[in-house]
């Protein structure tokens, strides 16, 4: 949320904030099921429509390039770990590694949105133009992952179920991206150390996962020696 705040107020009133404030954080203490939650954020949204348009300018070059929003990119990183800790002791883990990818997701996305061209290939499954569902899909991920954030904080049981949103909205956008052309796989553009890590934690994690006689396979197809054929089929010419 604080990062909302310094990248975006920059650039707008600090009462642009308000339903975020004063609608969306007292609906979400009021929320008992998740579908009171989903229509906290979903109204939320409908009066954040401005935050879509910065999140994807009309014109990406000169000025309009939301030069605070890119200043903003590295300190996502770094509060990475953090929001993980918080996340993990509210709700564990799992959830907290697909909340940790959905932020890294809208990072990854804020950085492609900084260097994209004006002109994004049309989406075959939606007859919206590219620039407002990508729009939409990226301001419902930042409303959760805020909402997912601030719920954390008082442990609420909520946090799991939105994890889940979050982290589903997260690779809804990443496939949007994809069939417009922009790779929004985590941490590719990170510092190599922070990449390396995060691969290790993710191998670390899946082998975790794993049951004794799943691991036993794994240990024997990679210790398994593979022969190569004598002589490789004659290429045609």
């Amino acid at each position: 949320m604080q990062l909302v705040e310094d990248a975006i107020v920059s650039r707008t009133p600090a009462s642009a904030l308000d339903p975020i404030r004063n609608e969306l954080f007292p609906r979400l203490e009021h929320a008992r099921t998740i579908e009171d939650a989903e229509e906290a954020i979903h109204g939320a949204a409908t009066s954040l429509t401005w935050l879509g348009d910065v999140l994807v300018p009309d014109q990406l070059d000169g000025e309009s390039r939301h030069d605070a929003l890119v200043q903003a990119l590295p300190r996502m990183l770094a509060i990475q770990d953090e929001l993980e800790r918080v996340i993990e002791a509210a709700s564990g883990a799992i959830a907290a590694r697909k909340v940790l990818v959905a932020q890294e997701t809208l990072r990854r996305f804020l950085a492609v949105c900084a260097r994209a061209p004006r002109d994004l290939t049309a989406l075959p499954f939606t007859t919206m133009s590219s620039r407002d569902y990508v729009r939409g899909v990226a301001l419902r991920l930042a409303v959760l992952i805020v909402a997912v954030e601030y719920l954390a904080a008082g442990g609420s049981v909520l946090v799991a179920p939105l994890a889940d949103k979050a982290f589903e909205t997260s690779q809804t956008l990443r496939r949007a991206m994809r069939e417009v052309g922009f790779d929004l796989t985590p941490w590719t553009d990170a510092p190599a150390a922070i990449r390396a890590r995060r691969i290790l934690e993710a191998a670390s994690g899946f082998w975790s996962s794993l049951d004794n006689e799943q691991r036993r396979a794994v240990d024997e197809a990679w210790g398994e020696r593979v022969e190569l054929p004598s002589r490789w089929p004659q290429l045609p010419s």
